[in-house]
């Protein structure tokens, strides 16, 4: 269902005051009460009620139902390689298109950024070889690692510089979202914008989804901030389906608590909460091993640090059975390990 405000609508004034004084404030709100309950609210006549909803309802469903030959058609979807056979392997050929909100989540340093910044590389590659022949559109409330694209970068172009006749980070565009309020703003209505004008966009990347709302100036209450996810939800994943591409937001972890602020264990969890859980479609967490790596392969090696293992869990989907894979992290990206 479409995420629109009712004050972006052709609605008459006095009708659009009786609405909001009854605490409605978008399509959904309206479409989720009865006739009779809108009615007891708002005061408004039966016949302006039903003019409303018959004008939301021809807006939200503009077209008629598609038929089992175009679903069929459109069951097809394009997969991103992750730029490592056993990694790929673990995802079932990679990460698909049209598939709604990919989570990365972990804690620090373990290794989320580095994924998505490889990502960014991969989708820029010919479709034959695992790529989508796109650009990438990185979102960050944090900061954007331009060094460690750069080391990225030179290993990707030693393996893959003969596709290229360009700089890939020339193709990587990157917004600065400094609070949630820009956040909102930008996924509600400049997204959609930037989309049309760069329509070679195929990834997107959010980095970190979580971060707004964990600052010290965020003052949503609960109830607040879960209808905030919601509709952040609903627009990202309108836009992978409609524009074919992907969409992955990458997540922190927090203390497991309990409702006396008690934690309840060591381990530890995705930050906001089972609202934000139960609105993705695919969640793969990246977690540190307590070993660490040894290569007896001298050749063809790209570490400058100490190689400790990570394992990636895809632990949460929809369309990928519970799977998992150890990995390590190195100057020319992640790289798979057999268990």
């Amino acid at each position: 269902m479409k995420f629109i405000y009712l004050e972006n609508l052709p609605i008459n004034s006095k009708i659009l005051h009786s609405l909001k004084n009854a605490n409605y404030e978008t399509c959904t709100d309206l479409l989720l009460d009865s006739e009779n309950k809108i009615k007891t609210k708002t005061k408004l006549k039966t016949e302006e009620i039903r003019s409303l909803l018959t004008l939301i309802s021809n807006i939200i469903y503009p077209t008629k139902p598609k038929s089992a030959i175009e679903l069929f058609q459109e069951k097809y979807v394009e997969k991103l390689a992750l730029g490592d056979k056993i990694l790929n392997k673990t995802l079932q050929g990679g990460l698909p298109t049209k598939s709604g909100i990919i989570e990365i989540v972990g804690e620090s340093a373990v290794g989320k950024s580095q994924l998505a910044l490889q990502l960014c590389l991969m989708v820029q590659l010919p479709k034959q070889l695992g790529g989508l022949k796109g650009d990438a559109l990185y979102l960050t409330t944090e900061s954007f690692y331009s060094n460690r694209l750069e080391t990225l970068k030179y290993f990707f172009m030693l393996k893959y510089g003969q596709y290229f006749d360009y700089d890939p980070c020339q193709h990587i565009y990157v917004e600065t979202l400094i609070d949630l309020e820009m956040q909102q703003h930008y996924l509600y209505y400049y997204l959609p914008n930037i989309l049309e004008k760069l329509p070679n966009i195929r990834l997107i990347i959010i980095d970190s989804i979580a971060f707004n709302f964990r600052g010290e100036n965020n003052t949503l209450s609960f109830q607040e901030r879960a209808k905030t996810l919601i509709e952040i939800a609903s627009r990202l994943k309108e836009i992978s389906d409609k524009k074919n591409l992907i969409v992955i937001c990458i997540n922190q972890v927090s203390d497991n608590i309990n409702d006396n602020l008690l934690k309840l264990s060591n381990e530890k969890v995705p930050s906001l909460g089972l609202t934000w859980s139960n609105c993705i479609n695919l969640r793969i967490e990246l977690s540190r091993n307590t070993v660490n790596y040894i290569d007896n392969n001298i050749y063809e090696v790209h570490k400058t640090q100490p190689e400790i293992e990570r394992i990636l869990t895809v632990s949460q989907s929809s369309y990928i059975p519970y799977s998992k894979c150890k990995f390590i992290i190195r100057d020319d990206g992640i790289k798979g390990l057999k268990y």
